[in-house]
């Protein structure tokens, strides 16, 4: 009888511990897919979607990578997160480049069982220039655009100019372009992961109308506007009252003056280059009006 109690409790205990491992079993981590992250789009957090299995809260938590800064000098967990000890910390720091990094998540839960997992990411990241191409043309001519303003991304990339209008491609990063009327081209860039360039100017395409180099008034008298270095000339031959007016090639007021000259320097009167509209009414008579370059 006594062997028979003790097969009985032999088992039930056997049973409760085979229950107990089936229950518990061994402690995982899973820190996620590997990831690509697109910079300048808000605070970006890693381990958005670690998994704890079969774990005793609470946790010890501990990121950790290495990274190649210099010869011989790396960055750390530390130097790119904002605390190696959170189960999902926001990212303080990215690489330039856009190479594969390596997260390594250790976890210790309190029953001193651990278990470790990794994730690789990379930052997609745009680089821009402040500068952009000017170029001037006849009404009706055509250039080609060609480069970027925009560098960085991961490839291959995408490319999108805004405005449409003139263009041959707007979705090739190489196009014609043939506008009616002087236009800021900007260029956005798409990369393979879908990570988008914020709009970024690359030409300034200046349309020269054709026909204006004589313009006369109401009478037929020429006015001979013309310039001559950093000067625009006009025919004034008596020093009549002449009012002045320049504007932008958009029809934006830029500058008014009144003189009794037979010359005047806009560079004086206009703080950037660019193409620019001079009207001129000159003794109470209709004027002209003619396209000229301001020179910095």
């Amino acid at each position: 009888m006594e062997t028979r109690n003790s097969n009985i409790i032999f088992l039930l205990f056997g049973f409760i511990c085979f229950f107990s491992l089936r229950s518990n079993g061994q402690l995982i981590v899973d820190a996620g897919k590997d990831t690509t992250y697109c910079t300048g789009v808000g605070k970006l957090y890693l381990g958005n979607n670690v998994a704890i299995k079969n774990g005793v809260e609470p946790y010890s938590i501990s990121w950790e990578c290495k990274v190649p800064k210099g010869l011989y000098s790396f960055f750390t967990a530390s130097d790119l997160l904002s605390d190696t000890t959170a189960i999902s910390p926001f990212i303080t720091y990215t690489p330039t480049n856009n190479e594969w990094i390596k997260f390594t998540l250790h976890i210790t839960d309190s029953q001193n069982n651990s278990a470790e997992d990794s994730i690789r990411v990379r930052f997609s990241t745009f680089g821009y220039l402040t500068g952009y191409g000017g170029t001037e043309i006849k009404k009706g001519d055509s250039i080609l655009l060609r480069y970027s303003s925009v560098g960085g991304g991961i490839e291959p990339l995408k490319f999108h100019w805004q405005p449409e209008t003139g263009l041959s491609n707007p979705d090739s990063l190489v196009t014609w372009c043939k506008p009616d009327f002087t236009t800021l081209y900007d260029i956005t860039v798409t990369d393979a992961c879908g990570c988008v360039s914020s709009p970024n100017t690359a030409y300034y395409v200046m349309v020269q109308p054709t026909g204006l180099d004589e313009i006369k008034n109401d009478e037929g008298n020429s006015l001979n506007i013309r310039q001559d270095g950093k000067l625009i000339y006009f025919n004034n031959p008596f020093k009549q009252e002449t009012h002045i007016a320049l504007y932008s090639v958009n029809g934006e007021v830029r500058y008014n003056l009144a003189i009794s000259e037979d010359h005047f320097e806009p560079d004086k009167l206009l703080k950037n280059e660019g193409i620019y509209v001079v009207k001129i009414s000159l003794g109470g008579k209709v004027g002209g009006c003619k396209f000229l370059k301001i020179e910095p």
